[in-house]
């Protein structure tokens, strides 16, 4: 091969490289986009549907009491609240841990929200940290990549959704970009798997937007539907506030026996 064709071959190279970078980053950014929106909808919602799922829960347990004692009765028998109790335990115990979870959950988007109020320059600095180390050792820009690099890499994900900019510039030292000396069939083959990916990732960055969490986009800047919804679930915990105090009605009405 000629020195001519040579410096084209590598400036493709060179350039599809520059592109598929590029595309990968913009595709971690609506990732990134998403998150913030689901986010938004738990730290905006998600008090009221904590004590939604609170009451369900509560209601669950009530009523699954109600069924054992009844079912004791039929058969003629009694059955005592420490029994019953540890009959439930585990279903207690499981309710508790699942709503802890769910808290977290809501107190970590807020927390989040915070981090991604970040400034003009800090921002720039995320970006541009991020896309050297895309350049430097994203596993579709490169021939091989070390499980150290990999490893790297999927930190600096995390740390770009979490706008940590500080992580980032340390992973982008840490990040060592691949020596490879491919020969020139490698580079050929290496050409030809970015050239499919940027086809793909094109698709993908254009489909993205319709995908979850984007259904709440709406709901969570929208005051008046954000509104409704808060209706809906201060709706649904007045009934699960009134199917409690049926189930607690009908729970004293019937006489356990208690342990000695």
């Amino acid at each position: 091969m000629d020195e001519r064709t040579l410096r084209m071959f590598e400036t493709k190279f060179e350039y599809t490289k520059e592109k598929l970078a590029t595309l990968e980053e913009a595709i971690d950014e609506k990732t990134k986009q998403g998150v913030v929106i689901k986010a938004m909808y738990d730290a905006k919602l998600g008090d009221l549907i904590y004590e939604r799922t609170k009451l369900f829960y509560l209601c669950q347990y009530l009523n699954k009491r109600v069924s054992i004692v009844k079912q004791y009765r039929e058969r003629g028998e009694y059955i005592s609240s420490t029994t019953l109790d540890a009959m439930l335990e585990s279903m207690r115990e499981e309710n508790i841990n699942k709503l802890a979870e769910y808290k977290e959950k809501v107190e970590a988007s807020k927390r989040y929200l915070e981090s991604d109020d970040v400034g003009f320059y800090e921002k720039g600095i995320i970006y541009d940290q991020y896309k050297e180390i895309i350049y430097k050792i994203h596993p579709d820009l490169h021939y091989y990549t070390s499980p150290t690099n990999m490893n790297i890499f999927k930190r600096a994900q995390m740390a770009f959704i979490a706008n940590d900019y500080v992580a980032l510039a340390d992973l982008n030292r840490l990040a060592c970009e691949n020596n490879e000396n491919l020969t020139f069939k490698e580079k050929q083959l290496l050409l030809e798997k970015m050239e499919k990916l940027i086809h793909q990732k094109n698709i993908k960055l254009e489909w993205i937007p319709i995908r979850a969490p984007f259904d709440k986009q709406e709901l969570v800047k929208n005051e008046a539907m954000l509104n409704e919804e808060k209706k809906r679930l201060m709706n649904d915990i007045e009934q699960f506030e009134m199917i409690k105090k049926q189930l607690e009605e009908i729970i004293g009405q019937i006489v356990l026996k208690t342990d000695a």
